[in-house]
């Protein structure tokens, strides 16, 4: 069945885990468009796992005329960190806390090359996000309440992020990342 989300129809009840929250309360679902690229990411299935922690999963899509899934990743979930687009439209940085290896950590996703670079982010808090400084430049903003109580935010806040400078690894790749390793 077709479902529409901010004009993007499509048969969003294929996504992993898109049926099973439908059962949970206060299941949210947002859409970040990139008009740029005539794309989407949707952070789906954003349910609160724990007290004041809220994930959920996230799917890209191409063509809003008519959708094609460029990525869906079924092994992980990204909290509910503001999805930032870049200016141009090429970027995209999501924030996923995964359990297995007990972390945070920053994605960002080259969404015209079709790959993904992720880095661990030594902070026990998750109450910062990324913005955008020029066009291969990026910087960690952390909430400004929040750094009253944590040293190891206070140190990730004004991190840069220079995409140009990171490791990148096709879409194709990225559930193996959420796997645990033996």
């Amino acid at each position: 069945m077709f479902t529409n989300i901010e004009g993007w129809e499509y048969e969003f009840e294929e996504l992993p885990y898109w049926e099973e929250n439908r059962k949970t309360p206060y299941v949210q679902d947002i859409l970040y468009e990139n008009t740029v690229l005539d794309m989407a990411i949707l952070h789906y299935s954003i349910i609160e796992s724990r007290m004041c922690f809220y994930e959920g999963f996230i799917a890209i899509f191409k063509n809003k005329k008519k959708p094609e899934l460029m990525l869906k990743i079924k092994n992980g979930t990204f909290t509910n960190m503001r999805i930032l687009i870049s200016s141009n439209g090429k970027f995209a940085f999501a924030q996923s806390f995964i359990l297995n290896k007990n972390c945070y950590y920053i994605f960002v996703f080259d969404l015209i090359n079709l790959n993904f670079s992720c880095f661990e982010i030594n902070t026990d808090n998750n109450s910062f996000w990324v913005e955008e400084i020029r066009e291969n430049e990026f910087v960690v903003v952390a909430d400004e309440l929040q750094l009253r109580y944590s040293n190891l935010l206070e140190n990730l806040n004004g991190m840069k992020i220079m995409t140009d400078k990171l490791n990148w690894i096709p879409f194709g790749e990225i559930n193996s990342f959420f796997m645990i390793k033996d």
